[in-house]
């Protein structure tokens, strides 16, 4: 009987999503009590949210409402496998790297508007996944882009995300007349409530104004960017290359059905990752998202892999991830 490998055993064991959580716990505690206040009000977030901050308790509040909803999407990652089953085997692993990837990077603590959009977006995904084939799609995809709608409200430049939606939409074979009527439909419901509100309020001239004003889709080229930004972007570039290439030439594998569903998290990452290399300051509003696409696709590798160099790439993934975490606490004091 062949030997277990260290990342098999990782990827099967029953208690390594508790572990996680004993962690992050840990480490979000240290990290809280040492350096309070550890996020930044990003520039793309809108006016409406940032006055809406100042409603919440100030002090640790943020942060702990921002693990809650770590937390929270750790297990949205794995019902969204069970269901999917884009991992083949029943696995906690995507989101137990999904936990350790969102401890080593303390900036984003208490970025908010990010996991939100993450969440979101997540959301956005269950419904989307579940249209595949379906010949009535119009449900299924008005929900996927009102959850879409919701992220634009939190962060903006998620407008610039939506047409992968419809990218996806198509290669499932969900998109027909009909469901992109219901779609669009759908993605402007979240914005017609908030402008409903504010002509209730009276307050229409100041929605349109910073509408206008405040958003900005596109800045200058490297606008935002930090110093810190490159380990945890080059170490996630790193992981989702390796996973990308390891479905390219593995694929075959999965049903037809997995397969659609991981190229199109493949583009929606490749696309992510374009994005906030070209527009850095987007890294604190996207990166929840783009934790949970490269954990799953990270999840499918050492799930699915037996072999030497497959676990030597574990050991070092999770050695980097400890490093980060380390390189981060070092940056903030």
């Amino acid at each position: 009987m062949r030997r277990q490998r260290f990342q098999n055993k990782v990827a099967t064991g029953r208690f390594i999503l508790p572990a996680a959580l004993l962690i992050s716990a840990i480490c979000w505690t240290v990290i809280v009590t040492l350096v309070p206040g550890t996020g930044t009000e990003g520039p793309n977030w809108p006016l409406w949210l940032k006055e809406a901050s100042n409603w919440l308790p100030q002090g640790i509040f943020p942060s702990l409402l921002g693990f809650v909803l770590y937390v929270l999407t750790t297990f949205f990652l794995i019902n969204l496998n069970n269901i999917f089953a884009i991992i083949r085997i029943r696995t906690s692993i995507q989101s137990f790297l999904f936990l350790l990837l969102a401890t080593a990077v303390p900036q984003l603590y208490d970025e908010l508007p990010g996991l939100l959009v993450a969440l979101s977006f997540l959301t956005a995904f269950y419904q989307l996944f579940g249209s595949y084939r379906q010949e009535r799609s119009s449900g299924a995809l008005f929900n996927t882009f009102a959850f879409a709608g919701i992220a634009s409200l939190f962060v903006p430049q998620s407008l610039l995300l939506v047409p992968l939606l419809w990218i996806g939409a198509a290669s499932f074979q969900s998109l027909n007349l009909k469901s992109l009527l219901a779609s669009i439909i759908g993605f402007i419901l979240p914005w017609w409530i908030l402008l409903s509100c504010t002509v209730l309020t009276g307050s229409t001239h100041t929605f349109f104004h910073q509408l206008l004003d405040e958003t900005h889709l596109f800045r200058p080229v490297g606008y935002g960017f930090e110093s810190w930004m490159v380990f945890p972007f080059g170490f996630l570039f790193l992981l989702f290359t390796a996973s990308a290439f390891h479905y390219f030439f593995n694929g075959y594998e999965d049903k037809i059905r997995t397969r659609a569903y991981l190229y199109f998290l493949i583009l929606f990452g490749a696309c992510l990752f374009v994005g906030i290399g070209l527009q850095p300051y987007l890294l604190t509003a996207f990166c929840p998202l783009l934790l949970i696409i490269v954990s799953m696709l990270a999840g499918h590798l050492f799930a699915l892999t037996s072999n030497k160099l497959s676990n030597a790439f574990f050991v070092i993934s999770l050695i980097g991830i400890s490093v980060m975490f380390v390189y981060h606490v070092w940056m903030l004091l």
